[in-house]
Order: C-alpha cells, then structure tokens, then sequence
C-alpha cells in the first residue's frame, strides 16, 4: 500500500529529530509570585517530541470519541444516507453526462489520502521553522484526523467485508 508507506516516512522523518516539535522551546518566563490556577498543576506543559505528541494526542482523542455528540452526528448522517438511498441510482444518472464530470474530477486527487498527510506535514514542518505554535498545531491536526478517519474507515471495510 502507498499510502501506509507514506505515513510511515512521513512519521519517521519528524520523530528522527531530537528537537521538541510539539511547542515552541522559547516560553515566556513565569511569574516566580504567581502560584499555579489549581493545586498540583505544572507551572509549563512539558515539551514533547513529535512522535510523542502526535502517540499522546491521537490516543486522547480515541480517548473522546465515544460522546453523546458524535452519536448525535452519527445518527443525523446515517438518517440522510438513508433518506437519500433509494434515489441514488436516480441521481448518478442525471450527472453522468451532464459536464459535472469535470468539475468532480480533482477531487479524486485532492482528497487522497497521501495528498492530506502531504498538506499536514508541511504545514506542521512550515509551523515549525517558523516558529508559529498555531500553525504546527494546525498540521498536528490535520495529520492526526487523517490517521483517526483512515483507521475508522479500514476498520468499518474490513468489519462488514467490503
């Protein structure tokens, strides 16, 4: 598989650095008079490599998955598939040879699974040498979104064979 080769390059070329990758090392210094906001809390969140972060986030967003808001999400979406079923035969048909054809087609490339982790890697790397927490936040994001939504996807094809 490509893409899966992908990932792993991908994820073995930014853990390959030593250098924290999660937050920027230069943080304003603390106030030595102001106590932390709750009992026990850390002054600074401690600084995590890149593989350990993207291991530690995924893991807290599986973590999260289970809320009643994503059954609420899944309920609307399954609800509208099954709205629309029975007309979807109907509906291809009135775009096969319309011209939409075109307009669809760089969707293909757009939404294929190496161009997303491509698009996240180099907005984390660029968030990175810039020095922009934001921006490698966003990367983060992106990456760890396609890794959830992938497996999700494999995992509900392998379950029901398709």
């Amino acid at each position: 598989m490509r893409s899966s080769t992908i990932i792993l390059a991908s994820f073995l070329v930014l853990s390959s650095s030593t250098r924290s990758f999660a937050q920027d090392p230069q943080k304003p210094p603390q106030d030595p008079q102001k106590p932390p906001a709750a009992a026990g809390e850390e002054p600074t969140k401690p600084t995590r490599s890149f593989g350990s972060a993207l291991v530690h986030n995924l893991g807290d967003d599986l973590k999260h998955l289970p809320r009643l808001n994503t059954v609420y999400f899944l309920a609307g979406g399954g609800a509208l598939a099954a709205a629309v079923h029975p007309a979807d035969d109907d509906i291809n048909r009135h775009f096969i040879g319309s011209g939409t054809e075109t307009f669809f087609r760089p969707g293909k490339y757009i939404g294929n699974t190496a161009v997303i982790l491509a698009a996240g890697t180099t907005t984390y790397v660029i968030g990175r040498v810039k020095k922009n927490r934001r921006l490698q936040h966003l990367g983060m994001d992106e990456l760890e979104g396609q890794i959830i939504a992938g497996a999700l996807v494999i995992g509900l094809k392998e379950s029901v064979r398709r």
